[in-house]
């Protein structure tokens, strides 16, 4: 897919593109522990966002300490493909993902998940 023309649209589009690369590695560390999909669900969400996505009661009891193995092997494995930036560009980036969650309005205890986790990742580094 071609990058869009306005910044506003490349920005999402880059955006997008972050996402995916922290869920697709968290789809595999959910699994590692032995997770389900929907323990996962409900040890990050609660039973409300299992409703949301569709999920059927009873609901499981996840295991706090599977679901955070789960979380940090996610940014373990998203990590290495920030390595590639300097000290530098990972605060540039970082201020970035900072403006964007406050232009979505999106700041304080609603800032989206996938963004806060992509500044931890790059903090960490």
């Amino acid at each position: 897919m071609p990058p869009p023309d306005d910044l506003a649209g490349r920005a999402a589009q880059l955006g997008h593109v972050l996402r995916e690369h922290r869920g697709g590695a968290h789809g595999v560390a959910v699994l590692a522990p032995g997770l389900s999909p929907l323990e996962a669900v409900v040890a990050n969400g609660g039973t409300e966002t299992a409703a949301l996505y569709g999920w059927s009661e009873p609901y499981p009891d996840p295991d706090p300490g599977r679901a955070a193995e789960a979380e940090a092997l996610t940014d373990a494995l998203a990590a290495p493909a920030y390595d590639a930036l300097s000290p530098g560009e990972r605060e540039t980036l970082l201020g970035l993902l900072d403006a964007a969650v406050v232009a979505a309005g999106l700041t304080g205890d609603g800032a989206p998940d996938r963004i806060r986790a992509a500044g931890r990742i790059v903090r960490d580094q």
